[in-house]
């Protein structure tokens, strides 16, 4: 592959010929194994698949593409289900609600991962059973006996599907990868005691690619969290109690001052004095003298104007 792709391999310097043994029975192998190249278009997709939101166990436009009999989707394709046996047992036994879901945050939450995986694993092995019917049209058709033969219209169609559908795979595949990562993170930072929340969101955020689950990042990113906490703790964010008794001097009135003169710090300001509001059940001041003058109201209903007199 990496001399029909050209992936660039150097040749090595002409050394000269090698002493060769004769003794060839049972002799060990000490030949360089070749690697196998890995094109950008798979490490980008990865990355695409690592730095999603939102989680899918499997595209279902492409999937509904891939149809199957009914009976043999159910019997190897379609994830399955908890008896309704066992979900009854599980209500009485107090360890499901109503509604057929665990009670226990963290068993709903396994049981949830692992579904999610099972339907994303089950669609790998539909799209997987279709490349294999396409590697046996492909080597029928490069067979080409008497009895089997594939046309050249054939050869050409099943040769444009085999770069879609090895794309899906692929992307089936880090679909998985990542939803084990991330519950594995979840299990670890369940474990932890931390101060809050966000911490936790913070360490999920990371990413998905290095030697360990964190990214290789989880010790720097740690002594990063103690230090912003160190810091907030330093940080007064309390409003002092002045500020709610600047005004009078003793800590008893919070009253809003009537006059300048009873704000030292902005004497120049002017407050207007509040109305009195008539008492519950009272006339208003104007109402009341204008009925012992013996106004009366507006024969318009509505209104509400009063008529000199």
């Amino acid at each position: 592959m990496r001399r029909q792709l050209g992936f660039g391999d150097q040749e090595p310097a002409q050394d000269p010929a090698p002493r060769k043994s004769k003794l060839s029975l049972n002799r060990q192998a000490t030949e360089k194994e070749s690697l196998l190249p890995v094109d950008v278009e798979c490490l980008d997709r990865f990355k695409v698949a690592a730095e999603s939101k939102k989680w899918s166990p499997f595209p279902r436009k492409q999937c509904s593409d891939f149809k199957l009999e009914e009976k043999e989707w159910k019997d190897c394709f379609k994830s399955p289900r908890i008896p309704v046996g066992a979900v009854d047992h599980l209500k009485n036994a107090g360890a499901m609600d109503p509604k057929g879901k665990f009670k226990s945050s963290a068993t709903k939450k396994s049981n949830q991962a692992f579904a999610g995986i099972d339907k994303a694993a089950r669609a790998g092995m539909k799209f997987l059973s279709a490349l294999l019917l396409v590697a046996e049209v492909l080597s029928k058709s490069f067979r080409q006996t008497g009895e089997e033969t594939v046309s050249r219209k054939d050869t050409g169609t099943v040769v444009n599907i085999l770069g879609p559908l090895s794309r899906l795979i692929f992307d089936q595949f880090s679909c998985i990868a990542v939803r084990s990562v991330r519950e594995r993170r979840d299990l670890v930072m369940d474990a932890l005691i931390l101060p809050s929340q966000d911490i936790k969101r913070r360490f999920l955020e990371l990413p998905l690619s290095g030697e360990d689950i964190f990214g290789g990042l989880f010790d720097s990113h740690l002594q990063t969290e103690v230090k912003r906490q160190k810091d907030m703790k330093k940080a007064d964010f309390r409003i002092p109690s002045s500020f709610y008794n600047r005004w009078s001097p003793d800590r008893k009135s919070r009253q809003r001052p009537r006059s300048s003169s009873d704000c030292p710090s902005n004497p120049h300001r002017s407050y207007r004095p509040r109305p009195t509001p008539p008492s519950r059940g009272g006339r208003a001041p104007f109402l009341s003298r204008q009925l012992s003058r013996g106004g009366s109201r507006s024969t318009s209903r509505g209104r509400g104007n009063f008529q000199k007199p």
